[in-house]
C-alpha cells in the first residue's frame, strides 16, 4: 500500500525532469504517428526499411536536443533538420519536404493550443501542470497522438494530386520554398508563444493569434494552387501552339476543346 501511495504521490507532483523522461519513452509513437499524418496527406510511398531509418534518426534527435538543448531551441532545430531528415530518408524533393513539416508544425500547434485552453478552462489544469505533471503529461500526449492518428485516416481518403508541385519551373519552386520558409518561421514564433505563454495570454490574444495563423496559411495554400494553375494553363498554352506551328490544325483545335472542357 505504501508503494502505491508513493507511485501516486509522484503522478500527482509536478516534476519537470521526470516528465520530461517519461514523455521521451513515448517519442517513438509520436514519431510514428506524425510520419504517418504527413506521408498520407502528401501521399509519399515508403517502404519498412525507411520507416525505421526515419523512426531511429529522428527519435535520436529528439531525445539528444531535449536532453542536452535548451528547450526554447528545440523547436529551432527541429525546424532546420526534419526537411532534410524527410528528404534523405523518404527520397523526396526538398518542396515536398518543407511542406510536410508545416504540415505537421501547423497541426501540432493547433491541438496543443486548443487542448491547453480546454485544460485550463474546463478542467482548471494550467499549461504547466499539464507539462510537469505525470497523470496530466500522458493523457494529453496520447489525446494529440490519437486525433492526429485520426485525422491521417480522414486525409487519406482525399487525393492530392502533388505530381503537379514537382512540374513546377524553376522560378516559380524558388518563389513557392520561399514562401514556404516564411510560413515555417511564423509556424515556430506562433509555436514558441502560444505553448511558453499561453497560460498568461488572454482566450482572446490566442484566438486571434491562431486565426491569423490560419489565414496566412490559407492565403498562402491559394497563392500556390493558383501559381499551380497558372503553370498547367501556360504549359498546355505553349503545346497548343506548337502543334499549330507544326501544322497539325487538328490536333491543335483538339487541344483547344480539350483545355476549354477542363
Amino acid at each position: 500500500m505504501e508503494i502505491l501511495n508513493n507511485l501516486w504521490n509522484v503522478m500527482i507532483t509536478e516534476n519537470e525532469n521526470l516528465t520530461k523522461y517519461v514523455s521521451l519513452s513515448l517519442i517513438f509513437i509520436e514519431i510514428y504517428v506524425v510520419m504517418k499524418f504527413f506521408t498520407t496527406v502528401l501521399d509519399i510511398n515508403y517502404s519498412k526499411k525507411q520507416r525505421n531509418a526515419y523512426m531511429i534518426l529522428f527519435g535520436i534527435l529528439t531525445i539528444i536536443t531535449n536532453l542536452f538543448v535548451p528547450i526554447n531551441f528545440n523547436t529551432f532545430i527541429t525546424l532546420l533538420l526534419l526537411p532534410t531528415i524527410i528528404k534523405f530518408i523518404f527520397k523526396t524533393s526538398i518542396l515536398k519536404s518543407i511542406i510536410a513539416e508545416i504540415l505537421t508544425m501547423i497541426t501540432t500547434l493547433i491541438l496543443e493550443t486548443l487542448y491547453l485552453k480546454i485544460c485550463f478552462s474546463f478542467f482548471g489544469i494550467t499549461p504547466n501542470q499539464c507539462k510537469n505533471i505525470i497523470i496530466y503529461r500522458v493523457p494529453f500526449m496520447i489525446t494529440i497522438y490519437l486525433t492526429i492518428f485520426i485525422l491521417s485516416k480522414i486525409m487519406g481518403a482525399i487525393k492530392v494530386n502533388w505530381n503537379t508541385f514537382e512540374n513546377l519551373s524553376k522560378h516559380h519552386k524558388r518563389l513557392l520554398i520561399l514562401n514556404l520558409i516564411f510560413v515555417l518561421i511564423c509556424v515556430a514564433a506562433q509555436f514558441y508563444l502560444l505553448i511558453f505563454y499561453n497560460q498568461t495570454l488572454p482566450i482572446y490574444i490566442t484566438l486571434i493569434s491562431l486565426l491569423s495563423l490560419l489565414t496566412y496559411s490559407s492565403i498562402s495554400i491559394y497563392s500556390i494552387i493558383k501559381t499551380l494553375l497558372l503553370e498547367k494553363t501556360k504549359k498546355r498554352i505553349n503545346k497548343i501552339i506548337a502543334l499549330f506551328d507544326k501544322g497539325d490544325k487538328n490536333e491543335g483545335l483538339s487541344g483547344i476543346a480539350a483545355a476549354q472542357r477542363k
